[in-house]
This record gives structure tokens, sequence and C-alpha cells, in this order.
């Protein structure tokens, strides 16, 4: 099963977070079975060491912490209090850098959904097709305006076959081809789609036509 974002309004608040955990239940099911074994490993780990899992964890990160400060005061001929003030500043400067990270990363993401509203003011979240969040969550180099124009580009190609034969009566309730690709109203029928559709430029210029028009196909 695929889990499906539920928008309650039409702000995008939300998606990011969608996004982040990939909306692919069974790809996050299969991550959590790979990770049973480290997780029975751990588990182990603590009952040999008559700890519950999260002390034994804390116990573990207390000691690589006073491994860190031992190896600071070897390489820098420091005393253990120095040493120690030199790790926190190092992770003091790691967790600034870490969080400058996270707010580029999210000021990314929050003028990516800017971008998409900007060029799809109509288009409400919840009804964004789910195979556009997963084109989304399964390439994260392309941003959501790019991945819905590729879903809505391939189910317009994927519909040609299917309303070709209603063609003549859509030019003759509209009359209004110039059959070169251009267009003179806010209707494209579906024999000028036709000519076009492999056209991947003419397809996003005239998309938001395209969609309207295909209603009446």
């Amino acid at each position: 099963p695929t889990l499906i974002p539920n928008f309650s309004t039409s702000s995008f608040e939300d998606a990011p977070t969608y996004i982040q955990k990939g909306l692919n239940h069974d790809r996050i099911m299969q991550k959590y079975e790979d990770s049973k074994p480290v997780i029975s490993f751990v588990e182990r780990l603590a009952q040999q060491n008559g700890m519950a899992v999260p002390e034994y964890l804390k116990a573990v990160e207390e000691y690589e912490r006073q491994q860190e400060i031992e190896d600071l005061a070897q390489q820098r001929s420091l005393d253990p209090e120095m040493a120690e003030e030199l790790y926190l500043l190092r992770k003091d400067r790691q967790e600034r850098e870490l969080q400058k990270q996270e707010a580029e990363r999210q000021a990314k993401q929050n003028q990516e959904y800017i971008d998409f509203m900007n060029q799809f003011p109509d288009v409400k979240p919840e009804s964004i097709p789910t195979e556009v969040w997963q084109m989304k969550a399964n390439n994260p180099g392309i941003s959501l305006t790019d991945a819905y124009i590729r879903h809505e580009y391939n189910s317009l190609k994927s519909k040609v076959q299917a309303v070709e034969t209603n063609t003549k009566n859509a030019e003759a309730s509209t009359g209004s081809l110039t059959g070169n690709g251009s267009t003179s109203s806010d209707f494209i029928d579906a024999s000028t789609f036709e000519k076009n559709k492999d056209d991947r430029r003419w397809v996003m210029q005239n998309l938001s036509k395209i969609m309207k028009s295909r209603a009446n196909w």
C-alpha cells in the first residue's frame, strides 16, 4: 500500500515532510525489515550488559565521547579539561553547521512549493496525484513542478488513442485549430495535441490549456 498525503487546506506546509519520509510505505517497510538484524544485535548487547536498550545506547554514546576527548588530549598534548573544551567547541560548530544546512534545505523546499503554486495556482495539494509525490520522492533532484508536468505529459500521451475517435466532433464544435501547434483560443482539441504531443516544450507551454481542454475531448 501507498501512504497518501492528507492535506486539509491548500497549504504546502506538510509537503516537505511527506517527501522526506518517502511517501512509499513499501520502501519504508523494507528499510524496517533491513534494520531488524541491527535492532536484534543492539538488544542482545544491551541484555548482555544488564541494561535496557536506551540506557545501553546512552552508555555507548558517553563512552565514545570520552574516547574522543582522550584522543584529543593525546594528539594535542592537552590536559583533560582543555581537551573537553575543545571537544565541546567542535560539537557546537558541527551542530551550528547542521542547523545552517537544515535552514538552507528548508528554504529551498519552501521556494520549490512557492514556485509550484505560482505555476499552478488552481491546483490544490490534495488534488495532486499520488504518482507525482512518488516521482518526487524517488527523484529528489527534480522539483515538484517538474514532477507534476512530467506526470501530466505522460497522462496526456496515454489518452491520445482513446480520444482520437472523438476528434471530428470536437473539431466541429470548436472550429478553431491552426494545425501548426499554435493556438488562438483557450481550447486545444485532440488532433492538435496529437500533432504536437512529442514536442515537450510545446506541451509545457500549453499545459494549462491542454488540461482544461481534454475534458471536452
